[in-house]
């Protein structure tokens, strides 16, 4: 068999007070204090109204890391293959359904 490699060319990271990974690596680096604050979930504009409306929680952190890294990378992600893939992905709309 043939060996795998693989390398990281960009990081998209969102949660409590980190809005994204420039801050994040600033907290980690000791740059800057590390100040709690509620996570804020983009609208995923990239898509169609309908589906933004349905999208729930998981799926807008996906993409907005997503975006982020693709765009730190410095590619296009219309260029890039990607799967996703989710056993349990889809609670909060079951939860508010139920």
């Amino acid at each position: 068999m043939g060996s795998l490699s693989a390398c990281i060319e960009g990081i998209g990271l969102l949660g409590p007070g980190l809005p994204d990974w420039p801050t994040c690596a600033a907290v980690l680096s000791g740059v800057s204090p590390y100040t709690a604050a509620r996570t804020v979930l983009p609208v995923p504009e990239i898509l169609p109204p309908a589906e933004r409306r349905r999208a729930g929680r998981i799926i807008s952190l996906v993409l907005a890391t997503g975006a982020e890294a693709v765009t730190h990378a410095g590619h296009e992600a219309a260029d890039l293959a990607s799967v996703f893939s989710s056993s349990g992905g889809d609670g909060d709309n079951c939860h508010e359904i139920c």
